[in-house]
């Protein structure tokens, strides 16, 4: 007989289309804000470990033309969380970390969190380090929809 948590779990084949639902969102957003910087592409990342979205300036040499970007996606419409009414936790391996931006989408409420790497916290697990962002109120004030950020790294590229 199946367990509730086996029954009430989101399957796996459905967290895989909230991952593309979340790396395509950021991939079309990413594509039109760089329309202002013709010099930059943006491409789904096939080649480095560790990152969802690589941005390209193919006009300047490395380190200079790359922007590594991880995205990860969460939902609290079905969850058998006990906590599914706090806020999702976005978490980002050592490797994933690496890169310069964590875009951390809200599904349910379409919200996106633009965060530098750079500001999240290691936390421990299991003799691993993670880097963790949680929405709470100050974090929505500094990254909520902070496509700017982001901006801001591709001019000091130029």
């Amino acid at each position: 007989m199946e367990d509730q948590y086996e029954k009430d779990r989101l399957p796996q084949r459905m967290q895989d289309v909230l991952k593309i639902i979340g790396e395509n969102a950021v991939l079309f957003r990413l594509y039109v804000m760089l329309t202002e910087f013709p010099e930059w592409s943006v491409y789904q990342n096939l080649e480095d470990k560790g990152c969802d979205i690589v941005l390209i300036n193919s006009h300047k040499n490395p380190p200079h033309n790359k922007i590594r970007i991880e995205v990860k996606t969460r939902q609290r419409l079905h969850s058998t969380a006990k906590n599914a009414k706090s806020n999702p936790h976005f978490t980002l391996s050592e490797h994933e970390n690496e890169c310069d931006f964590l875009i951390a989408y809200w599904f349910d409420k379409n919200q996106y969190y633009i965060v530098p790497t750079e500001v999240l916290k290691p936390t421990k697990n299991k003799r691993k380090n993670l880097y963790k962002f949680i929405p709470t109120v100050e974090s929505t004030k500094l990254y909520l929809n902070k496509w700017e950020l982001i901006k801001e790294l591709i001019s000091e590229f130029q």
